[in-house]
Protein backbone atom coordinates (compact mmCIF):
# COMPACT_ATOMS: atom_id res chain seq x y z
CA UNK A 1 0.00 0.00 0.00
CA UNK A 2 1.26 3.34 -1.12
CA UNK A 3 2.21 5.91 1.96
CA UNK A 4 0.65 8.73 0.37
CA UNK A 5 -1.81 10.79 1.80
CA UNK A 6 -3.94 10.50 -0.81
CA UNK A 7 -5.00 7.13 -0.61
CA UNK A 8 -4.54 6.29 3.39
CA UNK A 9 -7.82 4.34 4.67
CA UNK A 10 -9.86 4.75 8.53
CA UNK A 11 -7.98 1.67 9.69
CA UNK A 12 -6.08 -1.34 8.77
CA UNK A 13 -7.47 -4.77 7.78
CA UNK A 14 -6.81 -8.21 8.76
CA UNK A 15 -5.17 -8.99 5.98
CA UNK A 16 -2.12 -6.60 6.61
CA UNK A 17 -1.53 -8.55 10.15
CA UNK A 18 -0.80 -11.65 8.98
CA UNK A 19 -0.26 -14.85 11.40
CA UNK A 20 3.61 -15.14 11.09
CA UNK A 21 5.43 -17.85 12.83
CA UNK A 22 8.96 -17.89 12.91
CA UNK A 23 11.07 -21.60 13.36
CA UNK A 24 13.28 -20.25 15.93
CA UNK A 25 10.02 -18.83 17.97
CA UNK A 26 10.07 -19.75 21.23
CA UNK A 27 13.10 -21.25 22.28
CA UNK A 28 16.13 -19.66 20.28
CA UNK A 29 14.40 -16.18 18.98
CA UNK A 30 16.16 -14.37 21.72
CA UNK A 31 19.88 -13.78 21.31
CA UNK A 32 20.64 -10.69 23.01
CA UNK A 33 23.69 -11.04 24.96
CA UNK A 34 23.61 -7.97 27.07
CA UNK A 35 22.75 -8.11 31.07
CA UNK A 36 19.15 -7.61 31.99
CA UNK A 37 18.66 -4.92 34.34
CA UNK A 38 15.26 -5.84 35.71
CA UNK A 39 15.96 -8.72 38.11
CA UNK A 40 12.60 -10.98 38.92
CA UNK A 41 12.32 -9.27 42.58
CA UNK A 42 11.14 -6.09 41.10
CA UNK A 43 8.03 -7.74 39.70
CA UNK A 44 5.95 -7.69 42.70
CA UNK A 45 2.82 -10.25 41.37
CA UNK A 46 6.26 -12.72 40.85
CA UNK A 47 7.51 -12.63 44.54
CA UNK A 48 8.28 -16.23 45.99
CA UNK A 49 9.23 -19.47 44.94
CA UNK A 50 6.38 -21.37 43.22
CA UNK A 51 6.87 -22.79 39.75
CA UNK A 52 4.48 -20.58 37.89
CA UNK A 53 6.49 -17.30 38.52
CA UNK A 54 9.28 -18.82 37.78
CA UNK A 55 7.61 -19.77 34.22
CA UNK A 56 5.76 -16.11 33.76
CA UNK A 57 8.82 -14.29 34.44
CA UNK A 58 10.78 -16.72 31.55
CA UNK A 59 8.61 -15.60 29.15
CA UNK A 60 8.57 -11.99 30.17
CA UNK A 61 12.62 -12.23 29.86
CA UNK A 62 12.97 -11.50 26.70
CA UNK A 63 10.92 -8.14 27.12
CA UNK A 64 12.91 -7.18 29.98
CA UNK A 65 16.29 -8.13 27.74
CA UNK A 66 14.58 -5.78 25.21
CA UNK A 67 14.17 -2.84 26.83
CA UNK A 68 17.93 -3.51 28.50
CA UNK A 69 19.63 -3.35 25.38
CA UNK A 70 17.27 -0.06 24.42
CA UNK A 71 18.51 1.66 27.60
CA UNK A 72 22.16 0.86 26.76
CA UNK A 73 22.02 1.59 22.88
CA UNK A 74 19.71 4.37 23.51
CA UNK A 75 20.96 5.78 26.80
CA UNK A 76 20.76 9.21 25.71
CA UNK A 77 17.23 9.48 25.02
CA UNK A 78 16.82 9.17 28.82
CA UNK A 79 19.52 12.31 29.38
CA UNK A 80 16.87 15.41 29.51
CA UNK A 81 14.99 13.62 32.04
CA UNK A 82 18.26 13.71 34.65
CA UNK A 83 19.22 17.14 33.81
CA UNK A 84 18.95 20.22 31.96
CA UNK A 85 19.47 23.71 31.10
CA UNK A 86 15.48 24.84 32.33
CA UNK A 87 14.52 22.40 35.11
CA UNK A 88 10.97 24.67 35.43
CA UNK A 89 10.12 24.67 31.79
CA UNK A 90 6.95 21.80 32.72
CA UNK A 91 7.06 19.38 29.93
CA UNK A 92 9.47 20.31 27.29
CA UNK A 93 11.84 17.48 26.01
CA UNK A 94 14.81 16.76 23.30
CA UNK A 95 14.96 20.10 22.50
CA UNK A 96 18.38 21.37 21.76
CA UNK A 97 17.78 24.03 24.12
CA UNK A 98 17.31 22.20 27.38
CA UNK A 99 19.61 19.21 27.06
CA UNK A 100 22.76 18.94 28.84
CA UNK A 101 25.86 16.78 28.29
CA UNK A 102 25.70 13.66 30.22
CA UNK A 103 27.42 10.24 30.09
CA UNK A 104 26.28 6.83 29.82
CA UNK A 105 27.43 5.58 32.76
CA UNK A 106 25.33 8.24 34.86
CA UNK A 107 22.69 7.68 33.22
CA UNK A 108 22.42 3.83 33.22
CA UNK A 109 23.21 3.88 36.91
CA UNK A 110 20.41 6.72 37.15
CA UNK A 111 18.19 4.16 36.02
CA UNK A 112 19.40 1.33 38.03
CA UNK A 113 19.02 3.46 41.05
CA UNK A 114 15.42 4.45 40.57
CA UNK A 115 14.20 1.21 38.65
CA UNK A 116 10.71 0.96 39.86
CA UNK A 117 8.95 -1.80 41.17
CA UNK A 118 6.06 -3.64 38.53
CA UNK A 119 3.09 -5.22 39.28
CA UNK A 120 0.25 -6.93 36.97
CA UNK A 121 -3.68 -5.44 36.70
CA UNK A 122 -6.10 -7.90 35.41
CA UNK A 123 -8.63 -4.85 34.94
CA UNK A 124 -6.72 -1.65 34.40
CA UNK A 125 -9.20 0.76 35.53
CA UNK A 126 -12.78 -0.33 34.94
CA UNK A 127 -14.34 2.16 32.22
CA UNK A 128 -11.04 3.48 31.00
CA UNK A 129 -8.38 2.27 28.51
CA UNK A 130 -5.77 1.55 29.69
CA UNK A 131 -1.95 -0.61 28.85
CA UNK A 132 -0.18 1.06 31.74
CA UNK A 133 0.07 3.22 34.71
CA UNK A 134 2.88 5.20 36.25
CA UNK A 135 2.13 6.03 40.18
CA UNK A 136 4.76 8.13 41.31
CA UNK A 137 5.04 7.64 45.51
CA UNK A 138 6.39 11.29 47.13
CA UNK A 139 6.00 9.20 50.62
CA UNK A 140 8.29 6.33 49.01
CA UNK A 141 11.60 5.59 47.63
CA UNK A 142 10.15 3.48 44.75
CA UNK A 143 7.80 4.15 42.58
CA UNK A 144 5.22 1.92 41.02
CA UNK A 145 4.52 1.04 36.93
CA UNK A 146 1.50 -1.12 36.62
CA UNK A 147 1.11 -3.21 33.46
CA UNK A 148 -1.88 -5.11 31.91
CA UNK A 149 -2.22 -8.24 33.16
CA UNK A 150 -3.18 -9.93 29.66
CA UNK A 151 0.36 -9.07 28.08
CA UNK A 152 0.94 -12.08 30.33
CA UNK A 153 -2.07 -13.82 29.29
CA UNK A 154 -1.44 -13.26 25.78
CA UNK A 155 2.33 -14.99 26.27
CA UNK A 156 0.63 -18.27 28.12
CA UNK A 157 -1.77 -18.98 25.36
CA UNK A 158 -2.01 -20.44 21.91
CA UNK A 159 -1.83 -17.16 20.40
CA UNK A 160 0.36 -16.95 17.31
CA UNK A 161 4.23 -16.09 16.90
CA UNK A 162 3.44 -12.39 15.80
CA UNK A 163 0.81 -11.66 18.10
CA UNK A 164 3.08 -12.86 21.57
CA UNK A 165 6.24 -10.87 19.99
CA UNK A 166 4.13 -7.95 19.43
CA UNK A 167 3.11 -8.29 23.19
CA UNK A 168 6.81 -8.94 24.11
CA UNK A 169 7.77 -5.04 22.28
CA UNK A 170 4.54 -3.53 23.38
CA UNK A 171 6.01 -5.07 26.96
CA UNK A 172 9.24 -3.47 26.87
CA UNK A 173 8.30 -0.25 25.44
CA UNK A 174 5.33 0.36 28.29
CA UNK A 175 8.51 -0.30 30.66
CA UNK A 176 10.92 2.40 29.29
CA UNK A 177 7.96 4.71 29.09
CA UNK A 178 6.98 4.45 32.97
CA UNK A 179 10.95 4.69 33.65
CA UNK A 180 10.97 8.34 31.81
CA UNK A 181 8.09 9.45 33.84
CA UNK A 182 10.11 7.78 37.25
CA UNK A 183 13.58 9.59 35.54
CA UNK A 184 11.55 12.89 35.36
CA UNK A 185 9.70 12.72 38.50
CA UNK A 186 12.76 11.80 40.79
CA UNK A 187 15.71 13.45 38.98
CA UNK A 188 13.98 16.99 37.18
CA UNK A 189 11.32 17.23 40.08
CA UNK A 190 13.31 15.83 42.93
CA UNK A 191 10.57 13.56 43.71
CA UNK A 192 7.99 16.70 45.06
CA UNK A 193 4.75 17.55 43.12
CA UNK A 194 3.94 21.39 42.22
CA UNK A 195 1.97 23.62 43.90
CA UNK A 196 -1.24 22.07 42.92
CA UNK A 197 0.09 18.72 43.73
CA UNK A 198 0.35 17.11 40.77
CA UNK A 199 3.65 15.44 39.05
CA UNK A 200 3.64 18.00 36.03
CA UNK A 201 0.90 19.60 33.69
CA UNK A 202 0.34 17.24 30.27
CA UNK A 203 -2.56 19.42 28.40
CA UNK A 204 -4.72 16.49 26.86
CA UNK A 205 -4.14 15.53 22.96
CA UNK A 206 -0.68 16.49 22.52
CA UNK A 207 1.86 14.16 21.02
CA UNK A 208 5.15 14.99 22.52
CA UNK A 209 4.95 17.39 25.27
CA UNK A 210 4.94 14.54 28.06
CA UNK A 211 7.57 12.65 29.03
CA UNK A 212 7.10 8.48 28.07
CA UNK A 213 5.45 10.04 24.98
CA UNK A 214 9.10 12.41 24.37
CA UNK A 215 10.89 8.89 24.88
CA UNK A 216 9.25 6.85 22.61
CA UNK A 217 9.11 9.37 20.05
CA UNK A 218 12.91 9.87 20.47
CA UNK A 219 13.96 6.13 20.11
CA UNK A 220 11.04 5.01 17.72
CA UNK A 221 9.89 7.70 15.54
CA UNK A 222 6.75 8.03 17.01
CA UNK A 223 3.88 6.47 19.94
CA UNK A 224 4.11 3.15 20.10
CA UNK A 225 -0.16 1.52 19.94
CA UNK A 226 -1.24 -1.80 20.05
CA UNK A 227 -3.33 -2.92 16.78
CA UNK A 228 -6.05 -5.37 18.31
CA UNK A 229 -8.99 -7.01 16.58
CA UNK A 230 -11.30 -6.19 18.66
CA UNK A 231 -10.85 -2.20 20.03
CA UNK A 232 -9.05 -1.67 23.48
CA UNK A 233 -8.73 -5.52 24.12
CA UNK A 234 -4.75 -6.26 24.32
CA UNK A 235 -5.98 -9.97 24.62
CA UNK A 236 -6.74 -9.72 20.94
CA UNK A 237 -3.29 -8.04 19.94
CA UNK A 238 -2.42 -8.62 16.25
CA UNK A 239 0.67 -6.22 15.89
CA UNK A 240 1.47 -2.53 16.83
CA UNK A 241 1.51 0.50 14.36
CA UNK A 242 3.15 4.46 15.66
CA UNK A 243 1.63 7.02 15.80
CA UNK A 244 4.27 9.64 13.99
CA UNK A 245 3.66 13.25 12.81
CA UNK A 246 5.81 12.31 9.11
CA UNK A 247 2.50 11.69 7.72
CA UNK A 248 0.20 14.16 9.38
CA UNK A 249 -0.34 12.15 12.78
CA UNK A 250 -1.23 8.81 10.62
CA UNK A 251 -1.01 4.98 12.03
CA UNK A 252 1.69 3.63 10.46
CA UNK A 253 2.39 -0.56 10.69
CA UNK A 254 5.23 -2.19 12.71
CA UNK A 255 6.99 -4.51 10.38
CA UNK A 256 6.81 -8.13 11.55
CA UNK A 257 9.86 -9.19 10.74
CA UNK A 258 11.62 -6.20 11.86
CA UNK A 259 9.88 -7.17 15.56
CA UNK A 260 11.29 -10.57 15.69
CA UNK A 261 14.80 -9.15 14.82
CA UNK A 262 14.71 -6.50 17.65
CA UNK A 263 15.41 -10.04 19.75
CA UNK A 264 18.52 -10.77 17.57
CA UNK A 265 22.03 -9.70 18.73
CA UNK A 266 23.09 -9.44 15.48
CA UNK A 267 20.26 -6.73 14.84
CA UNK A 268 21.88 -4.61 17.19
CA UNK A 269 25.23 -5.19 15.91
CA UNK A 270 25.01 -4.45 12.19
CA UNK A 271 21.77 -2.03 12.07
CA UNK A 272 22.60 1.20 12.02
CA UNK A 273 19.65 2.59 13.48
CA UNK A 274 18.75 -0.28 14.91
CA UNK A 275 15.03 1.11 16.24
CA UNK A 276 13.64 2.59 13.39
CA UNK A 277 11.44 0.45 12.18
CA UNK A 278 10.09 0.27 8.15
CA UNK A 279 6.65 1.31 7.72
CA UNK A 280 4.47 0.31 5.08
CA UNK A 281 0.71 0.38 5.91
CA UNK A 282 -0.98 3.57 7.22
CA UNK A 283 -4.18 4.22 8.21
CA UNK A 284 -5.68 7.23 10.04
CA UNK A 285 -7.17 4.46 13.00
CA UNK A 286 -5.00 2.30 15.03
CA UNK A 287 -8.20 -0.71 14.24
CA UNK A 288 -8.55 -3.08 12.46
CA UNK A 289 -11.63 -3.04 9.80
CA UNK A 290 -14.68 -4.76 11.74
CA UNK A 291 -17.46 -6.38 9.94
CA UNK A 292 -20.51 -4.07 11.27
CA UNK A 293 -19.81 -0.81 9.67
CA UNK A 294 -21.28 0.74 13.40
CA UNK A 295 -18.52 -0.82 15.22
CA UNK A 296 -16.12 0.85 12.79
CA UNK A 297 -18.25 4.22 13.55
CA UNK A 298 -17.85 3.92 17.20
CA UNK A 299 -14.70 2.81 16.99
CA UNK A 300 -13.29 6.14 15.68
CA UNK A 301 -15.25 7.74 18.47
CA UNK A 302 -12.84 6.34 20.70
CA UNK A 303 -9.97 9.04 22.44
CA UNK A 304 -6.44 8.01 21.70
CA UNK A 305 -4.80 10.16 23.40
CA UNK A 306 -4.05 10.36 26.74
CA UNK A 307 -1.88 10.35 30.05
CA UNK A 308 -1.04 7.20 32.49
CA UNK A 309 0.55 8.85 35.27
CA UNK A 310 -1.06 9.29 38.52
CA UNK A 311 0.14 10.02 42.07
CA UNK A 312 0.25 7.69 45.29
CA UNK A 313 0.27 8.83 48.92
CA UNK A 314 0.79 7.02 52.11
CA UNK A 315 2.02 3.58 52.16
CA UNK A 316 2.75 1.65 49.44
CA UNK A 317 1.71 -1.23 51.23
CA UNK A 318 -1.66 -0.76 51.38
CA UNK A 319 -1.94 -0.12 47.50
CA UNK A 320 -5.48 -2.67 46.89
CA UNK A 321 -4.80 -5.95 44.97
CA UNK A 322 -6.62 -6.24 41.85
CA UNK A 323 -9.85 -8.38 41.48
CA UNK A 324 -10.34 -9.76 38.30
CA UNK A 325 -13.69 -7.96 36.67
CA UNK A 326 -14.54 -7.59 33.24
CA UNK A 327 -11.59 -6.87 31.06
CA UNK A 328 -11.56 -3.17 28.88
CA UNK A 329 -8.24 -2.63 27.93
CA UNK A 330 -6.43 -0.04 25.63
CA UNK A 331 -4.50 2.86 25.72
CA UNK A 332 -3.37 5.11 28.24
CA UNK A 333 -4.29 8.55 30.62
CA UNK A 334 -2.87 9.63 33.32
CA UNK A 335 -4.16 10.36 36.95
CA UNK A 336 -3.40 13.34 38.63
CA UNK A 337 -3.63 13.71 42.55
CA UNK A 338 -6.98 13.95 43.68
CA UNK A 339 -8.40 11.58 40.67
CA UNK A 340 -9.25 8.38 42.25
Amino acid sequence: MSGSSLDIPYCFKGAHFPQVGFKDFPDGFCTLDNRNLFPREKFIMLHGEEEIKQIVYGKLEPALLLISRIILHHWASYSVFLRRKQPDDNDIFITEDHLVDVTKDEVVRSIQNLIPDFDFNPDMNIGSSCCAETALRPDSPRDLVVLNYDLISVLLSIRSDNAKISALVFLAVCIGHGIAHVLEFRMIRGGKLNAQSRAFLTPPGLTCREAGTAWESNVFGGKVVPICSRPSDLLRIQGLCINGSAVGYKMMKINEEWMHGLFNETHWQTTKRPTQAPLDVYADYAHLMPDDPEELSESRKEKTHGNDVRVQTGSPTKMPRFLRPQRRHGCKRVLLAGDS
